[in-house]
This record gives structure tokens, C-alpha cells and sequence, in this order.
């Protein structure tokens, strides 16, 4: 486990080539880690090697997990790599694991949005607002999911990143 923290620093620095010759040398000795694949196909997006990075995320999309780590670890590389139903399902699954977790709820309300489920995407979004009122970004998506919702027209755009749309911090 040190190991793999090693890669994942190497990759917050910045140094992917690194990071990606420490996720090889630990998949020498364990080829199904899921969190070194995860961190590998991290690397390979950080290099530009999409097609690399998606091929790794199909593979662990097909995985089975209890563990609440390798789960999250799935889903997010699911997310980077466009496979939004992928992770809907595990953090889905997540949330079973770790209730009223902040981060997993909202990665699960934009997770099912982004798969078509905009109804259960509101349901996301709203509990995650009665759990942290204070939680704008959270409130925001709510009322815009809620006008796509009920009045149609521009489709809201959420992404996987926690902040406000550039255009309502500018407000």
C-alpha cells in the first residue's frame, strides 16, 4: 500500500512517467490491484493515453467489489473515462457501504445525470442538500435539475468536479 501511495504521489507532483514505472513494478507483483489500475489509468490520462486509460476502467467497470476503497477508486476512474453508467452502479453500491458520505452522493447525482436518470439525480442532489444545507454547489444542482426537469430546454451542465459553473461564481 505504500507503494501505490508512492504512484499517487508521484502523480499529484505532476510526475506521471514516475508514478507510471510504480504502478508497472506493483502490477508485477499483483496484476488484479484495483487501486494500482485505478492509479495507472489515472496516469495514462495525465499522458494523454485515453484509449490506454478507458481499456483499464472497462476492465475494472466489469469487477465485483465489497470493499468500500476499490469501489470508489472504480467509480472514479469509470467517471474520468466517460463510463457514467459504470459508475452510477458503483456508487450506487457505494452508498449502501457509506451513507450521508458528502463526496459519494455527489458523485453519484452527477454520476446519474450524466447516465440519463435526471429524476434520481434530483433525489441525489436533494439529500445531499438536507444532509449539508450549506452545501451550494449541491443547492445549485438541485434547482437547475429541477427546472430541466420541469420545463425542458438547455440541459444543465454538471461535471465531476466540485465547484459552481464558471458563469454563477462570477455572479
Amino acid at each position: 500500500q505504500a507503494m501505490e501511495m508512492c504512484a499517487v504521489a508521484h502523480l499529484l507532483k505532476g510526475e506521471a512517467e514516475a508514478a507510471e514505472l510504480v504502478c508497472n513494478d506493483l502490477l508485477e507483483i499483483e496484476p488484479d490491484n484495483v487501486r494500482v489500475l485505478a492509479t495507472l489509468a489515472a496516469v495514462y490520462i495525465e499522458q494523454g493515453r485515453n484509449a490506454e486509460s478507458r481499456a483499464i476502467a472497462e476492465q475494472l467497470a466489469e469487477r465485483d467489489s465489497t470493499d468500500a476503497e476499490d469501489l470508489y477508486k472504480i467509480a472514479t476512474v469509470c467517471c474520468e473515462n466517460g463510463l457514467h453508467e459504470a459508475a452510477y452502479a458503483k456508487f450506487r453500491q457505494l452508498d449502501q457501504k457509506t451513507p450521508y458520505d458528502g463526496r459519494v452522493l455527489y458523485f453519484k447525482g452527477v454520476s446519474a445525470y450524466k447516465s440519463g436518470y435526471v429524476k434520481e439525480s434530483i433525489k441525489t442532489f436533494s439529500e445531499l442538500c438536507t444532509i449539508y444545507p450549506d452545501a451550494e454547489v449541491a443547492k445549485y444542482y438541485r434547482k437547475e435539475l429541477c427546472r430541466y426537469d420541469e420545463e425542458g430546454g438547455e440541459p444543465p451542465e454538471l461535471i465531476y468536479f466540485y465547484h459552481l459553473p464558471q458563469a454563477e461564481r462570477e455572479r
